[in-house]
């Protein structure tokens, strides 16, 4: 369904986990007129999980709202409309979120694909401590984050040179993107989020443990090492959904450019 609507919510407890991963071992995993945002050699998972608050259309109050818990893998991506415009992005290879409305209606009005699963979120202003369990979906479910505030520094072996680069790098992308077929062409359908004033806030996270079942099902994690890691400070937002573009044609595709994505 391509049904545009805005909805308005809240984002708490939101935290953050940028890896990267060899290119070649993702790329099958995105549609044709989806390409990585690449560094080098090097594609990046996004995985997030945060508590979503009141979620409603716009002008519904707030106690009428859905309120949940939501984990997200994405890979970072970028694509060309047909005005020429490179759109950079999160592609959602898989949600999970604690509440069947959302599931239902997510998969109706997103591409998300969100899956039902049981989510505890325990956290303070140290830290955030995540864990997911199997959901009815089957393999391939289950989280464990268990992050504190920490000073920033680059990861071991980063592929970035300095701490700014890598936080421009991996700060927060508004873009959920995806491809759809629609009388013979391709679509670019973008869902975005907005905070509903300034910039996104964050600070950064030391990752004390980490389980991601999902990259485990795929043999991501052999292969990914932790980048980035923060927390967003808690946000009313806008979840804009159903925006739709042309995509040039596949041989026009964009080359992931290193320099017009990091900035």
């Amino acid at each position: 369904m391509n049904l545009p609507i805005t909805l308005i919510g809240r984002l708490a407890d939101c935290v953050q986990l940028t890896y990267r991963t060899p290119a070649e071992s993702v790329r099958p995993l995105l549609p044709d007129g989806l390409e990585l945002a690449v560094r080098g050699p090097w594609a990046f998972w996004n995985v997030m999980a945060c508590r979503v608050e009141h979620i409603r259309p716009a002008g519904v109050p707030a106690m009428l709202g859905l309120t949940y818990h939501h984990v997200a893998y994405r890979l970072l991506v970028q694509a060309m409309n047909d005005r020429a415009e490179v759109v950079r992005g999160l592609h959602f290879l898989r949600s999970e979120v604690d509440a069947r409305a959302v599931s239902f209606l997510g998969n109706r009005l997103t591409d998300l694909r969100m899956h039902p699963a049981s989510i505890s979120f325990d956290a303070d202003d140290c830290g955030v401590y995540v864990q997911a369990s199997k959901g009815e979906s089957g393999s391939g479910s289950g989280l464990l984050i268990d992050a504190a505030h920490a000073p920033a520094r680059l990861a071991d072996g980063s592929c970035f040179p300095t701490i700014d680069d890598a936080r421009a790098f991996c700060r927060h992308t508004p873009n959920a993107l995806a491809v759809a077929e629609h009388d013979g062409q391709r679509l670019l359908r973008t869902t975005r989020v907005s905070r509903a004033s300034g910039a996104w806030s964050e600070s950064p996270v030391v990752v004390r443990q980490a389980r991601l079942a999902f990259l485990e099902s795929i043999s991501q994690d052999r292969l990914i090492e932790l980048e980035w890691a923060c927390r967003l400070g808690a946000t009313d937002c806008r979840w804009e959904i159903g925006g739709v573009s042309g995509l040039l044609q596949q041989s026009r595709r964009p080359q992931a450019d290193p320099f017009l994505i990091a900035g």
